[in-house]
Order: structure tokens, then sequence, then C-alpha cells
């Protein structure tokens, strides 16, 4: 699953666009694997299960507007469930520009360690994207112990 951030401090620098951008590529260069799309802000929406057909997932892409807050813990607990079948990669790659303003750090890092003991190949990775509270970080990997 691809998660991308829609908060409002996604609107500046192009940052929506190029998450957008990286996602489609990031699909038709992963083309062998189902790929779906969440979005989050002050919720969490999905807007396509995994899928193989990459042109769903550029319609779903462009659908995605700026609204909200980072709430990564709504994005990783919706990300969970579809994530359950275990003949699936059980991934998650949430895009963004900073860390979680709504819910904390604590807690969407809890909820990623429940993510990893209730799904055994759990791995999710956050790509931060320069400019934002992320400070240029540009990942954080979390993988199974």
């Amino acid at each position: 699953m691809i998660a991308i951030d829609r908060s409002g401090s996604m609107a500046g620098n192009n940052k929506l666009k190029h998450a957008k951008d990286g996602a489609l590529d990031f699909a038709q260069s992963a083309s062998t694997y189902d790929i779906g799309l969440i979005s989050f802000g002050t919720d969490a929406t999905v807007h396509l299960a995994p899928t193989p057909n990459v042109a769903e997932l550029s319609t779903a892409t462009a659908a995605i507007e700026i609204d909200g807050n980072t709430n990564m813990l709504a994005a990783l607990t919706k990300a969970g469930e579809y994530l359950r079948d275990p003949r699936d990669t059980r991934a998650v790659i949430l895009v963004t520009d900073g860390a979680p303003n709504q819910g904390t750090k604590t807690a969407t890092l809890r909820a990623a360690e429940q993510l990893k003991a209730a799904l055994p190949g759990f791995e999710w990775v956050a790509v931060t994207l320069p400019g934002g509270r992320g400070r240029g970080r540009h990942s954080e990997s979390r993988s199974p112990s």
C-alpha cells in the first residue's frame, strides 16, 4: 500500500504533486506487485484496494486533494485492514513532508509495532519530502525483528 499525506502542509512547493508522481513511478517499477492507495489527512481514505492496474492507480492518485492534518496513525491502521492475506507482500510506503501532528509519534510507532505482531512479514517505510517537519530526512524504515 502507498499512503500519501494530503495534509495542508503538502500544498506548498508542489509537494503533493511530487508525492503523487513518486507513487506512480514506484508503481510502474514494481508492476509485478498489487499496489493500493491510501491518502491521509485528518483521517485516512482508501482510494484503491491493491491492484496490478497502474492506470487505475493513476486515476485514483489524481483524485487526492489537500485536506486536514497529518494523521499517520490513521493511514497505518487503514492499511492494516488491507494487508491481512498471508500470501501478499505486507508493506506500507508512507509519503509525507513531516511528523504526525494528529495522534502522536509514539501512537503511530505503537500501531506499526502492533501491525508487525499481527501480520508476519509486515514492513513500512516513511519517505519524507524535503522542506517539511521531517527536516530533509528522506527515509525511515521499520522492519520485522
